[in-house]
């Protein structure tokens, strides 16, 4: 597909083959851009630690219930953003999101 075939209006189709090899060439071997969101998943699991613990190893400062279903939101929202894959591919994320 040429560059001409992806820009739509003066704008590039984020969804096209082309954007996508561009965004893996530029970004896909940069070590400080995935240091960047380790070090980000760190903080916010780390933040989400002393919410709930208030740095006490042993105590809750919310309870079990609060907890389980804190816990049962991030696993249906991680299911929610994996398991529509095939569409992903096929769509693109804008399309499928409803953006």
């Amino acid at each position: 597909m040429s560059e001409a075939q992806t820009i739509d209006q003066g704008r590039l189709d984020w969804a096209s083959p082309e954007a996508k090899r561009r965004v893996r060439r530029r970004y896909g071997a940069d070590w400080r851009l995935q240091a960047y969101g380790i070090a980000a998943i760190a903080l916010a699991m780390l933040g989400t630690f002393f919410l709930v613990t208030h740095g006490r190893l042993g105590a809750l400062s919310i309870t079990p219930l609060a907890l389980f279903w804190g816990l049962a939101s991030a696993v249906a929202a991680a299911f929610n953003s994996i398991q529509p894959g095939k569409l992903l591919r096929k769509y693109g994320a804008s399309l499928v999101a409803g953006l």
